[in-house]
């Protein structure tokens, strides 16, 4: 296979999910692949994709395909992946990997527990990760709209015998795929999000991998009748009312990736004013059982 080588002189939910449905397919096309690294010796370059949601979607596993530098495995100099997922501004992702919190998901260095190898020998790369395992369990839901996936192998020695390469594909996906190499480590200019066609004089379509959903997660104890959470898209204020004789012993607003937002309820209003658009996920623990919902906050 040919190498561009642009060388230098990572809900309160139990159950077992199942992987279903395929949502992005993009297979490699045998030709070129791009350093796509997040080194532990603190190199970085990484390829994002461009890729459209047509309705809610809640992320089971990726397949990431790629090629290795040279002719032997990754092996031990592999210890997990970063993935990043961007909106769209622009036709271009909204941050980058080197600005925290600009991500709508965020896992740097997922674990390699979570990493299922397809394929890693030489000159070949291909692994697998879910994301429910690298979000510690929880799954993942993002809306309908346009997104940027990076991906980058955490690896050691990231331009040597460690550097991992990511598949172009020769599927159309509408955005042509960019590059970003935040310190120049190649001398190309491309400290920013940069067009892959143009920085390598050839074609460019997409990156090369696969995204699966999954099936929800049961809940636990959703036993709770004659709960009210409104409005629902929310502004502002989202208030919450429970049934005659139900005592709140918990209430907390949660992110799709499971993480408590801090904001408290307030004789029975969440003051959303202060969080970012999205979906996130209200759980309530009451003397007369528990409930979660998903809101909109707008």
């Amino acid at each position: 296979m040919k190498k561009i080588t642009l060388l230098l002189a990572a809900f309160l939910i139990s159950a077992v999910a199942i992987s279903q449905t395929v949502i992005i397919d993009r297979l490699a096309d045998g030709g070129n692949s791009i350093i796509s690294v997040d080194g532990t010796d603190g190199n970085q370059v990484f390829c994002a994709d461009h890729f459209t949601l047509a309705s809610e979607t809640i992320l089971g596993e990726i397949d990431l395909l790629g090629t290795n530098s040279n002719s032997d495995a990754l092996g031990a100099l592999l210890s997990g992946f970063s993935i990043y997922i961007y909106t769209d501004v622009g036709s271009l992702p909204s941050g980058d990997p080197t600005m925290a919190a600009t991500g709508v998901v965020e896992l740097p260095s997922i674990d390699i527990s979570a990493v299922t190898v397809i394929t890693d020998g030489g000159f070949i790369g291909e692994f697998t990760v879910s994301f429910t395992a690298a979000n510690g369990g929880t799954q993942i839901v993002l809306p309908a709209g346009d997104y940027w996936i990076a991906v980058g192998a955490v690896v050691d020695d990231s331009l040597g015998a460690g550097r991992w390469n990511w598949q172009l594909s020769a599927t159309v996906a509408g955005v042509e795929p960019v590059l970003i190499d935040p310190a120049d480590l190649f001398g190309v200019g491309a400290t920013s999000w940069s067009n892959i066609g143009a920085l390598i004089g050839a074609t460019a379509s997409s990156m090369a991998w696969q995204l699966r959903d999954e099936a929800p997660l049961s809940v636990e104890d959703n036993n709770l009748a004659g709960v009210s959470v409104y409005p629902n898209p929310t502004i502002d204020v989202l208030n919450v009312t429970v049934p005659f004789g139900a005592d709140i012993t918990s209430a907390k607003l949660f992110d799709m990736l499971g993480r408590d937002t801090g904001i408290t309820l307030n004789d029975g209003v969440f003051n959303t004013a202060s969080l970012a658009k999205g979906m996130y996920m209200v759980s309530l623990e009451t003397t007369e059982g528990n409930y979660t919902t998903k809101i909109v906050k707008q």
